[in-house]
């Protein structure tokens, strides 16, 4: 594990990507909470558990247990348990919900010998953005860790199944300027916009993986109106998943470059599947901002 992430981290440093030091991006304990007058106008079609997917092993199990729908979030809910004779803490990684991948997850610390309700929590502004309507199936992975914080166990990809009805069909949006489109992976640009929740600018992309392996999308050699500056951008799409996430551009490093106002972004983009083979490699690209 440590020969590959360093593997990783010379990869990143020979295409010049983001350091490590400017991905400390701010993390939230649960999605941002607003009030339900905010999304009185859309509200999730319930559907219900057809198919719950589990994992065991070595003492570890969990087992998805229903949905549960409220007025401004929608939860995965888990039933964890260990019975081990050490504290362990598990997460959940790679959710995708009908084929949407999402960074929501769980993160439970369980004492030896004993068990407890998680949920993963995801935002309704969520699926309202992506255009999901009702939940037809989720996917995710279940991760363990000792008090080290050393991984020692991952589940095969847990699949949840609703009873959504057939006829229904997740409708994707993949508009926007297009940066690449070959061998089943496709990375689109959007538009230019302020962040919901700070000063930050970040613009909109669309990711499109019909490959057999997961991949990670990152950005290097990036410049604000001819400034090289060091944006937050990393997409993990799933094999056969499909993404949409931000580049960030913060509101101090802009002000320290003194840019009032974006008007020209250019960045070359670099993909890498989990062999950390090249997946595809871009030119400069001039993303339209309009």
């Amino acid at each position: 594990m440590k020969k590959t992430i360093c593997l990783l981290g010379m990869l990143l440093l020979s295409f010049a990507l983001v350091s490590c030091g400017s991905a400390k991006k701010e993390k939230q304990e649960t999605v941002v909470r607003k009030t339900a007058e905010q999304f009185a106008g859309y509200q999730m079609e319930q559907a219900s558990l057809k198919k719950a997917g589990s994992y065991e092993e070595d003492g570890v199990s969990a087992v998805v247990t229903g949905l549960s729908y409220e007025d401004v979030v929608t939860k995965i809910n888990l039933h964890i348990k260990n019975d081990t004779d050490s504290p362990l803490r598990v997460m959940t990684a790679n959710l995708s919900i009908n084929g949407l991948m999402s960074t929501d997850s769980l993160f439970s610390e369980i004492p030896a010998k004993s068990e407890q309700d998680g949920f993963v929590e995801i935002s309704n502004e969520w699926f309202g953005k992506m255009g999901i309507e009702k939940i037809t199936e989720a996917e995710f992975v279940v991760k363990v860790f000792d008090s080290d914080n050393n991984e020692i166990m991952q589940s095969d990809v847990i699949r949840v199944e609703t009873d959504a009805p057939a006829s229904y069909k997740q409708n994707y949006d993949d508009s926007g300027f297009e940066i690449y489109n070959e061998n089943g992976v496709k990375l689109s640009a959007r538009s230019l916009q302020k962040s919901e929740l700070s000063d930050n600018m970040e613009i909109v992309f669309y990711a499109e993986n019909n490959t057999d392996s997961a991949i990670s999308i990152m950005s290097g050699n990036v410049s604000v109106n001819g400034k090289s500056i060091e944006p937050l951008f990393v997409m993990s799409v799933g094999a056969g998943k499909k993404a949409v996430d931000t580049m960030v551009f913060y509101d101090k490093d802009l002000k320290e470059l003194e840019i009032g106002e974006i008007q020209t972004v250019e960045a070359k983009f670099k993909a890498f599947n989990e062999n950390l083979e090249t997946v595809f490699e871009t030119d400069a690209v001039k993303v339209p901002i309009a």
